[in-house]
């Protein structure tokens, strides 16, 4: 069990930084995806594809297989959105959000 959940947690290392705090939110705060939007400012269908994408990745690392992004336009935009409102302190606002979910 302990090795399992290492894995798992080095393969959320590898998701990339909107993708894996929108999972989190979801998946470790138990957050829905409208109110994951609603804090973070985009559209529920954009955490709905973060979530996806997170769960296509993790079983695509766990395999030991590159993972590969999937292409939804709703998750586009909102880190296109998130890039251009955080663009000196992305990092440190994703942090944020979830340290005070």
């Amino acid at each position: 069990m302990a090795a399992r959940l290492a894995a798992y947690q080095t393969a959320l290392t590898r998701l990339p930084p909107v993708t894996q705090t929108l999972f989190r939110l979801h998946r470790e705060r138990e957050l829905s995806y409208h109110e994951i939007a609603v804090r973070v400012a985009i559209d529920a269908r954009a955490v709905e594809g973060a979530v996806a994408e997170a769960l296509y990745m993790l079983m695509a690392i766990t395999r030991g297989e590159e993972p590969c992004r999937m292409v939804d336009r709703h998750l586009s935009v909102a880190e296109t959105i998130l890039d251009r409102r955080h663009a000196d302190d992305i990092g440190f606002y994703l942090q944020t959000l979830l340290t005070d979910a």
